[in-house]
């Protein structure tokens, strides 16, 4: 979570490579999405019940939310 909340703050303080204009802003809705995920994620790795299909998601979000903020 903690890398969450750094890029979070790199991406508030950078420049904006898009127009001031865009309607929409994917990394804000991509970081907000994964931080939602990781902390349901560590609620049940907490819990001990990480089921097999939850890693399986886990990798393919993890993969996703690189590839939307790049």
């Amino acid at each position: 979570m903690v890398g969450i909340v750094f890029f979070a703050v790199l991406y508030s303080t950078s420049r904006k490579t898009f127009p001031a204009d865009a309607m929409f802003e994917p990394v804000p809705w991509a970081l907000g999405a994964y931080f939602v995920f990781t902390v349901i994620r560590l609620a049940l790795a907490y819990l001990k019940r990480l089921p097999d299909w939850m890693i399986v998601i886990s990798i393919i979000v993890d993969i996703a939310v690189l590839l939307v903020t790049i």
